[in-house]
């Protein structure tokens, strides 16, 4: 009677090394494939923002200066004894109601005009192969800075919003990149690292 060959310790060893490569190869690729679903949630959320305040700024003529700053929803608010809706805070006159379910990222508005270019965080790795000549050239014939003119003006013309995951209680996401949609509706990621909120970074592009 013939004894049935099994699998040998080397067989088993390279089965065992195969299911660890693939495995090491899915997770992180599931990783970014989930972070990419949550993160088309603050695109959608800051569209819908964004139309709220252009709706304003026509009707009104600009957005108050005293939003500057303004946190609509903060992702790390606690909830477990409280509505999420207490979690929203939307100026008055704003026509923006609360979105549908938790939110994983704080939503700011800020005044002025966005430090970040759309262009630049648009090219990848190739953005930093462009040269400093663009900041020269915009030292030597850019004209003044938005909002000069309006200096002694109670509204302001030009805005941006931010989708911050720093505080989220997701913590998935709080070592990502925000999110950021500038007032002509160019929607882009900018890298941790540039990030400076409200502040203008040191190394980032006009």
């Amino acid at each position: 009677m013939k004894l049935k060959k099994g699998f040998t310790l080397i067989e088993l060893m390279i089965v065992v090394v195969i299911i660890g490569l693939l495995a090491a190869l899915a997770v992180p690729m599931y990783r970014s494939a989930t972070i990419k679903a949550k993160r088309s949630e603050a695109k959608i959320e800051l569209k819908r923002i964004w139309e709220a305040l252009e709706e304003y700024k026509l009707d009104n003529g600009g957005i108050p200066l005293e939003w500057d700053g303004w946190v609509l929803y903060d992702a790390g608010c606690p909830m477990w004894n409280s509505n999420i809706n207490d979690c929203w805070d939307i100026p008055e006159g704003l026509s923006l109601s609360p979105m549908s379910g938790k939110p994983r990222f704080t939503y700011v508005i800020h005044l002025g005009e966005c430090p970040y270019d759309a262009n630049f965080y648009t090219l990848g790795p190739f953005r930093y192969v462009l040269p400093s000549v663009v900041w020269a050239f915009s030292a030597v014939w850019g004209g003044d800075e938005p909002g000069d003119d309006d200096e002694y003006e109670e509204v302001e013309q030009y805005y941006w919003i931010s989708a911050e995951p720093f505080d989220s209680w997701d913590a998935s996401l709080r070592d990502t990149d925000p999110v950021i949609l500038d007032q002509n509706g160019n929607i882009f990621q900018v890298p941790a690292s540039d990030y400076g909120g409200g502040e203008f970074p040191a190394d980032a592009p006009m």
